[in-house]
């Protein structure tokens, strides 16, 4: 059954004394006088005794409309839609005159084949859903009361035994939890006695109970707020709790966020051990649309492992340093920084995840790009590597690159070229700067590569020819030798006799290698048609492409140039 009509024509005489409830027998009352959280009547309205808009009502059982009462009566899967305002109930009783609703649940069979109280209310405004047991609403003030409420926002969540909502965005909440705890019925929530909750915006509460693992804490808090609204807002950030077999309970991850700006926000958590030991960590993220973003993450641990006077107990300190930041100067220039540092066993004692468990190699990267509008381009590069089982590192700072593409030095404008016209060159350099640690033990060392090319095109006849030159040069912060050392050796019956003996050592020292190469190629390509005529193929058309390179490079192995 469907029904829709216009609630203009039942306009009366509206008051905002006398008692607005349906029958003597209601639970629940709306009352419309005056409140001091109300905000005051807009005087601009034109009438407020006339509802403006249409009602639409739909009931699965009946709907019995009273046009003398000016009441309406739904049954069974009611449904009433009112503006931006829809409510879907088991039982519906609607006061046309006094602009009331009133709505609950029915009795029936649950999933299970039981009796229950189902088809309780739902009440959705403006894009808010609230769910109750029994529900009292007033269309023109905009507001009503619920009993055993429930409302989600995202993943935050409060229920009360009685929710009223007194203005557009006020409600009051009496023996009301809140919590953004995923579980049905949730393991950690606040609990208070009193709740005001303004829409959007906050939560506010007095004597609080937290609860964590259905527990509540033995001291209450005489006072919080809560922030619900949907973008960044500085409030508290409730822990977890576990057991571990080493360490015992803990809460870990509670503290607090401070949304700073628009720009930039801070994290700050800690972990709590029963066993003796604590956590602390922080985050700090900043970003600028279409210039930079990055986070700087810190960490400290202290922990207790094992109990006390055991022959296995020990204390553990660990640290973190995590930046990740990502910049563009200019379209030329870009800038990406992605750098971890952690003690020997920080993840192992701090982190949750299997993957940072049981990692261990820890990579940082950084680097810097810019291209030049010709083409060139230069890369600053860092490069970390860490071996956290025994701590050895490698690290590459810098590591500096540098590309020049081809360039024709001699070609002047116009289609035709001269040979000497189309010799093109080409430089490309290596810089880098390696430190490693073994066994605790540093060593240092650098170098420097340099490569250029000089090539050309012609054509002689009917074949290309290219020619080439490649000259690369390695320099060195250090070179080994070898030396022919004498020393005496003695045998079993005590005689000495001298041997020779070839020793090599390194020598910190700037040394070169040169090396260069000369190659020339030639190619040409000629075509062919076979005639077949046979099974539906016409011809064959092929293609020949022979090539010959030549390629001559000194043996710098030899005496002549000594280098290996």
């Amino acid at each position: 059954m469907f029904l829709f009509f216009s609630l203009a024509v039942y306009g009366s005489d509206f008051t905002q004394n006398g008692d607005s409830t349906f029958t003597a027998n209601d639970s629940l009352k709306v009352n419309s006088a005056p409140d001091s959280l109300s905000t005051k009547q807009d005087s601009s309205r034109t009438d407020d005794n006339e509802l403006d808009a249409v009602v639409y009502s739909s009931a699965k059982d009946s709907l019995i409309f009273d046009i003398r009462a000016k009441k309406m009566f739904l049954y069974n899967d009611g449904k009433l839609k009112y503006e931006k305002t829809t409510l879907t109930a088991g039982e519906v009783k609607v006061d046309f005159e006094k602009k009331d609703l009133y709505a609950r649940g029915i009795t029936g069979k649950d999933s299970t084949g039981n009796d229950a109280l189902i088809q309780t209310p739902v009440l959705t405004d403006r894009g808010e859903t609230y769910s109750g047991k029994e529900l009292a609403y007033n269309f023109k003030t905009k507001r009503g009361t619920i009993i055993m409420a429930e409302n989600k926002q995202g993943y935050k969540t409060f229920r009360g035994q009685k929710v009223s909502k007194v203005a557009e965005n006020i409600y009051f909440v009496r023996d009301g939890i809140f919590t953004t705890c995923k579980g049905n019925p949730p393991v950690t929530y606040f609990q208070a006695k009193e709740m005001k909750i303004i829409k959007g915006d906050k939560i506010i509460a007095k004597w609080i109970w937290m609860y964590i693992g259905g527990v509540p804490v033995p001291i209450p808090l005489p006072f919080a707020v809560f922030p619900i609204d949907k973008g960044r807002r500085s409030g508290i950030v409730i822990p977890t709790y576990g057991q571990d077999a080493r360490r015992g309970f803990y809460l870990r991850g509670g503290g607090y966020y401070f949304a700073l700006s628009d720009y930039t926000d801070l994290t700050l958590l800690g972990d709590l051990y029963f066993k003796g030991g604590f956590g602390l960590r922080s985050r700090f993220r900043y970003k600028k649309r279409y210039n930079f973003a990055g986070e700087l993450n810190l960490g400290y641990s202290n922990m207790a492992i094992g109990e006390a006077g055991d022959p296995d107990y020990e204390r553990r300190k660990d640290w973190e340093v995590r930046w990740l930041h990502s910049q563009t100067f200019t379209p030329n220039a870009k800038l990406n920084v992605n750098v971890k540092y952690y003690s020997s066993d920080y993840l192992q004692n701090n982190a949750i995840d299997y993957d940072n468990l049981y990692r261990q190699n820890v990579l940082s990267t950084a680097k810097f790009t810019y291209r030049w509008d010709g083409g060139s381009s230069l890369n600053l590069n860092y490069y970390r590597m860490q071996n956290l089982k025994n701590g050895d590192v490698t690290e590459k700072l810098p590591e500096l690159s540098y590309n020049l593409p081809i360039i024709y030095p001699f070609a002047k404008s116009g289609s035709k070229k001269k040979f000497y016209e189309k010799i093109g060159i080409h430089y490309n350099a290596r810089l880098r700067n390696e430190h490693t640690i073994k066994d605790e033990v540093h060593k240092w060392r650098a170098g420097a590569q340099h490569n250029v090319s000089i090539n050309a095109s012609g054509k002689i006849g009917y074949f290309n020819l290219t020619p080439a030159i490649t000259y690369t040069e390695k320099w060195y912060d250090k070179y080994r030798v070898i030396e022919n050392r004498i020393h005496e050796v003695t045998d079993e019956y005590g005689n000495a006799a001298p041997v020779d003996s070839l020793v090599e050592k390194e020598v910190r020292g700037f040394a070169a290698v040169r090396t260069f190469d000369f190659r020339v190629s030639t190619s040409t390509k000629f075509y062919g048609i076979a005639q077949l005529n046979k099974f539906g193929v016409e011809a064959f058309r092929h293609t020949v492409n022979p090539t010959i390179s030549y390629v001559y490079k000194p043996d710098f192995s030899g005496e002549k140039f000594g280098y290996y």
